[in-house]
């Protein structure tokens, strides 16, 4: 080995005090991100109504309690550090900290995956909220908050938490000398619980996005419809007016076809974004702790003395953080409607806006006709149109859920598509009739 790799392996050169500040950060941005969050739930009728935002305050709720003990992390742990020496006792606070950090282990991921899930339901199988309530969010709150406690129970009363980087997590049994025995079943849980949730949600997504393109994608027009087509061309100059009503039903339908896309674009953002934080704060770690078990176990050198500081450094900045990125989630699209509105760039106009953004939350009660409960949702396609309406006696669309049309979302789609044909098919045989004398 060369010296220089020598200066780069030696402890000296970096600061690992580091990965015990960091989550004091970390964390504080996380419990104000899902604070905000469930108090906008809690607080606003229309979105303690709808399942996504039920499922999101479930999601907010259990990563403000990890990410409290990820805050005060460092500082909880005392002079003796994580154990009471003289006792020979576990410290009861990493018992804590153990405790709902695992719960949030074995709760959050699937409730990341039910989110992608609820998408799913919404869009590939145009369930209605009374459909997801009743045939699938009642279960899946049960099955996980049972299971999260559970798991989170069982190694508090084998003894199992124990100092896991910076924070305390099920990783072994302690005997007698002090020393801890590695145990890794639960590490191993927790490595599947992930994997799996990110397949489901993988898949989720793959298949919202199959539908939307698939109900969006512009039907080929028949033979007939291109001879017509060529007719009328001929027929131009023979009969104007034909041709200017078809070429505005044609701007009309082009109208409603990018209309659509927009409404599928939205529907295909949300459930990716949603994605982003899971994939940043709970998969690469994942694999950090993968590789660093296996490095433990065989006794093989994956990182350097380099890369397993910025491995480090990395989980002690992204594992407490997603509650904080959920909520720049959550706010983005309220933000993307609200500027979407403004009637000009300048800077006062910017600022107006974004302070009425955030300081909505403030008067949550006097705010609930204002449509904010359906952005984002997966509901949001089947009522666009109020969102993009400009009646100003509109009250609201916070309640049009539970009334949406008739029909699948790909049905939706198709039969304006069928609609529309036929009115062009029907305009087309006319200019045929008109330009026959053409070809006689």
């Amino acid at each position: 080995m060369s010296d220089n790799d020598d200066a780069d392996n030696s402890d000296d050169l970096y600061n690992w005090d580091l990965q015990n500040v960091i989550p004091h950060f970390t964390g504080a941005l996380s419990m104000f991100g899902s604070a905000w969050i469930m108090v906008e739930v809690l607080m606003d009728r229309g979105k303690r109504r709808m399942a996504y935002h039920r499922l999101l305050f479930a999601l907010s709720l259990v990563h403000f309690f990890s990410s409290t003990f990820f805050f005060a992390s460092e500082w909880a742990k005392g002079d003796n550090g994580w154990y009471v020496q003289d006792a020979g006792d576990r410290d009861k606070y990493c018992d804590a900290s153990g405790f709902f950090i695992y719960l949030g282990s074995m709760t959050i991921p699937p409730y990341n995956a039910s989110l992608l899930i609820y998408y799913y339901l919404s869009v590939c199988l145009s369930w209605d909220e009374e459909d997801i309530k009743k045939r699938f969010e009642r279960y899946i709150h049960i099955a996980i908050i049972s299971f999260g406690i559970t798991m989170a129970l069982i190694p508090h009363f084998l003894g199992l938490y124990h100092p896991f980087y910076f924070y305390c997590f099920p990783i072994g049994l302690e005997d007698p000398t002090g020393q801890v025995t590695n145990d890794d079943i639960f590490l191993i849980l927790f490595y599947v619980l992930v994997i799996s949730c990110t397949i489901v949600m993988l898949y989720c997504f793959l298949s919202i996005v199959c539908t939307l393109r698939k109900a969006t994608a512009p039907e080929s027009r028949s033979c007939c419809c291109c001879t017509c087509s060529c007719l009328v061309r001929c027929c131009r100059k023979k009969n104007s007016s034909s041709h200017e009503r078809i070429e505005g039903h044609r701007n009309g339908r082009r109208e409603r076809r990018f209309k659509e896309q927009q409404r599928a674009r939205v529907l295909m953002t949300m459930p990716f974004l949603y994605m982003i934080p899971f994939t940043l704060t709970w998969l690469v770690p994942t694999f950090i702790f993968m590789l660093g078990t296996l490095s433990f176990k065989f006794g093989i050198n994956i990182f350097s003395q380099r890369e397993n500081f910025i491995s480090v450094i990395y989980v002690a900045i992204a594992l407490p953080l997603q509650g904080f990125i959920n909520w720049v989630v959550y706010m983005y699209r309220r933000g993307e409607e609200k500027f979407s509105r403004l009637n000009s760039c300048s800077l006062l106009s910017v600022l107006k806006a974004s302070a009425e953004l955030f300081l909505r939350i403030l008067n949550l009660s006097g705010m609930e006709n204002d449509n904010d409960c359906i952005l984002g949702s997966g509901m949001e396609y089947n009522i666009l149109d109020g969102i993009d309406s400009d009646d100003d006696d509109d009250d609201g669309s916070c309640e049009l859920y539970e009334t949406t049309p008739e029909g699948t979302l790909t049905d939706n789609f198709v039969d304006e598509d069928k609609e529309a044909n036929h009115d062009f098919e029907s305009l087309d045989s006319k200019d045929e009739e008109d330009c026959s004398g053409i070809f006689t």
